[in-house]
């Protein structure tokens, strides 16, 4: 059984981890500076394999997954009905988590990771997990645990120039206001941020993890 919690703490805690090797490798930029959320995906990878794996020994994670794998694999009840299009587009998700279960392997799990806070971003994404939850999670009598979006954030990514904890509320504020559109969602910040100083100007890093319930 995933502990979601412990999932969600590896989320937040790795997606500093990568900013910070990011930074060392390309000698300071940032992981919002470019396009490189390939590379925090498979950094992100690397971190929840190895808490996947000391809960089921045959747990591995795969990258860009396509959606419609969970057809095939999430073990989910007929639900009636065309499915969202969300689903039938042929997307993909950044990490999809599997372990070998009765009658070979099961996907038990979907990542979607962002190097920026993009309020029409999470809006896409969070929706397509809404839509996996809905079909392939507990609620179908399917495999799929658990669900989550998880972004790096920078100071700079607030419209008005304010710290991270204008950010955070922004981002609660978003949430709660899509809470009726996606149902129940549970918004985690990490508990600390990056620093870096250029000329005495102060940025600040941190990770949210939006879990879609």
């Amino acid at each position: 059984m995933i502990v979601k919690s412990d999932l969600t703490d590896i989320l937040l805690s790795a997606t500093l981890k990568a900013n910070r090797k990011y930074e060392k490798i390309s000698r300071g930029a940032w992981l919002c500076d470019y396009g490189v959320e390939g590379f925090m995906a498979t950094f992100l990878a690397l971190e929840v394999a190895e808490v996947l794996q000391s809960w089921y020994t045959t747990g591995h994670v795969t990258l860009e997954e396509p959606v419609y794998s969970f057809n095939n694999y999430a073990e989910a009840f007929p639900k009636r009905g065309p499915k969202k299009t969300t689903l039938r587009e042929g997307g993909r998700v950044d990490l999809a988590l599997w372990k070998e279960g009765k009658g070979g392997d099961h996907l038990i799990g979907a990542i979607e990771a962002k190097r920026g806070w993009n309020p029409d971003e999470a809006r896409k994404d969070i929706s397509r997990l809404r839509d996996l939850q809905n079909y392939f999670g507990k609620i179908r009598d399917g495999q799929l645990q658990y669900t989550a979006f998880v972004t790096f954030l920078y100071s700079g990514d607030d419209p008005d120039g304010g710290h991270m904890e204008d950010l955070y509320t922004r981002i609660e504020k978003w949430v709660d206001d899509h809470r009726e559109e996606f149902g129940l969602l549970r918004v985690n910040f990490s508990p600390r941020c990056h620093l870096l100083e250029i000329e005495d100007e102060i940025f600040r890093g941190s990770s949210v993890v939006i879990e879609v319930v």
